[in-house]
């Protein structure tokens, strides 16, 4: 191999590496910053990639969510594992009718939410190219109880009330 062709075969890769590089860095991992959750419901978090983005293409694509240490829900090897998953998350967390990897689309959810799934949820993207992560915080969802309204009785009430009974009595 003469030096020309070691010339070519350097100047081809570094072009491939800047391709590599401007196609993943305007990738991101998008979820809303929070969502509200009353205790019992099911909830959706959505994660997508922005622009979308076909991972079904992307070799080593593993998609994993944790809520502090816990492993939430673990996607690789183009299955989702049981074996890494918390098991207090156990036959409650799936993914979303809207899960669709070659849109770029990893919404999953929480059936029977929680006081104690209550929290930030990180979810991490790896592939060969690239490791892109999100977060989002899940609350607790505060109902508005109606206050019990004690009548209060003012003085006019009363007055009016005795004279009432005073006509009734007289008549």
């Amino acid at each position: 191999m003469n030096w020309r062709t070691i010339q070519w075969f350097g100047f081809i890769f570094i072009i491939v590496l800047i391709i590599m590089a401007a196609t993943t860095e305007n990738v991101k991992l998008i979820c809303s910053e929070s969502l509200d959750a009353a205790v019992g419901d099911d909830v959706t978090l959505d994660f997508y990639f922005e622009p979308p983005s076909d991972v079904t293409k992307s070799k080593g694509f593993v998609f994993e969510c944790k809520q502090n240490s816990d492993h939430v829900l673990v996607y690789k090897s183009g299955g989702f594992s049981v074996e890494d998953q918390a098991k207090r998350f156990h036959g409650r967390v799936s993914p979303d009718s809207s899960w669709e990897l070659s849109k770029g689309k990893l919404a999953w959810k929480i059936s029977q939410f929680g006081e104690s799934d209550a929290g930030t949820y990180r979810c991490i993207v790896q592939t060969k190219q690239y490791q892109l992560s999100s977060s989002t915080e899940l609350k607790i969802k505060q109902l508005d109880v109606p206050k019990k309204q004690s009548k209060a009785y003012h003085p006019t009430d009363v007055t009016v009330t005795l004279v009432l009974a005073m006509l009734v009595l007289l008549l």
